[in-house]
């Protein structure tokens, strides 16, 4: 089986990410769920602060613009570990 390529990995998980922003906050105000999830202490500021830079990433590609980083197996990785963060703690 062929591995996926990173950047489709990236781009997964900032989805995935996004979903449970929205999901958290009970509305598709990624915003309302930033807020919601820290006031839960799902994540910290820098959680938060590595998860918007992804979402800018994701942007710029989405615009077919140079990412403006390296993507690597840890960026994955972390970005993961974030949507691991917002998932395991359900608000539900």
């Amino acid at each position: 089986m062929a591995e996926v390529p990173i950047d489709k990995r990236f781009r997964g998980s900032v989805r995935l990410v996004t979903l449970l922003l929205w999901r958290i906050g009970e509305s598709t105000d990624v915003e309302k769920g930033f807020a919601d999830a820290r006031a839960m202490r799902m994540i910290d500021e820098n959680h938060e602060r590595f998860i918007r830079d992804c979402l800018e990433v994701d942007a710029r590609m989405g615009r077919g613009e140079d990412p403006g980083i390296k993507l690597t197996i840890d960026v994955v990785n972390e970005l993961q570990a974030c949507a691991l963060r917002l998932n395991s703690a359900d608000p539900a």
